[in-house]
């Protein structure tokens, strides 16, 4: 069984429900098995465009290619071990952006207590 995760994308929103109907279809013969949808990989649609996104172990891509086959609908694959990857590795460096992000922000607000502080003693300096 194949792990993928696809992407399906539609010039017309009401075939996005259509496909994801047969998906379930599909999954209720068992020739696939279906997960949950992914929120990943929405850089595979277009703007303007309407996609389902599947998460599925599926013998091969003739049933879901078949589902699909009306219309300009295309299906990309992804191997879920690669989607899961790329996942992590996401979350990973918005981890270190935030990490990197509180760091800068402490030293800014250092820095400007510290140019208060001295701004106060010459202030104070200077009434002396």
């Amino acid at each position: 069984m194949n792990e993928n995760a696809i992407v399906t994308t539609f010039s017309e929103d009401s075939r996005a429900y259509e496909a994801l109907a047969r998906l379930k279809e599909l999954a209720a013969e068992d020739q696939i098995d279906l997960h949950d949808v992914l929120e990943h990989s929405s850089r595979s649609i277009g703007n303007g465009e309407t996609a389902v996104l599947a998460d599925l172990d599926e013998s091969g891509p003739a049933p879901v290619d078949g589902a699909m086959a009306e219309g300009d609908d295309r299906v990309k694959r992804f191997a879920r071990k690669d989607v899961e990857a790329e996942i992590a590795g996401a979350q990973e460096a918005a981890h270190k952006a935030r990490v990197t992000a509180r760091k800068e922000l402490r030293h800014q607000r250092r820095e400007a207590t510290v140019e208060k502080v001295q701004a106060k003693l010459r202030e104070l300096r200077e009434r002396l």
